[in-house]
């Protein structure tokens, strides 16, 4: 019923099940999924329990792959995941942008500090 009330609204529907596999969840989410689809425009990923991390799967699926033949594309919609530094956009997450970059920062300045403390200890064991 409510795939139904999506379809008819024209919505779009990406679904990821990432949960211990259960086949009634299983056939639930199928039946919604075809219930809502319409020309393609929607998908679903299972990640199985116990895989790598969640970001890792879903960032090569179609859902945020996907530039306009069917799936939302939802990194190709926000720019594609390459198109901002560290694959964040400072627009929608200012904070996490701005961690990262001082993060690295703080990063090349220690490692500056390690080559500069490397240096200096080849020169006087010479």
């Amino acid at each position: 019923m409510i795939g139904r009330k999506l379809k008819k609204n024209n919505v779009a529907l990406d679904i990821v099940n990432f949960s211990e596999e259960d086949e009634g969840k299983t056939e639930k989410l199928e039946a919604l999924l075809a219930a809502v689809n319409n020309n393609d425009t929607n998908r679903i990923v299972h990640v199985p329990a116990g895989t790598n991390a969640l970001s890792d799967v879903l960032i090569s699926t179609p859902i945020f792959t996907s530039n306009g033949e069917g799936g939302s594309g939802f990194a190709a919609a926000a720019g594609g995941v390459s198109g901002f530094e560290f694959g964040v956009d400072p627009n929608l997450d200012p904070e996490l942008a701005l961690a990262l970059r001082v993060s690295m920062e703080e990063e090349r300045v220690r490692q500056e500090a390690a080559a500069e403390e490397a240096s200096k200890q080849e020169k006087g064991g010479e």
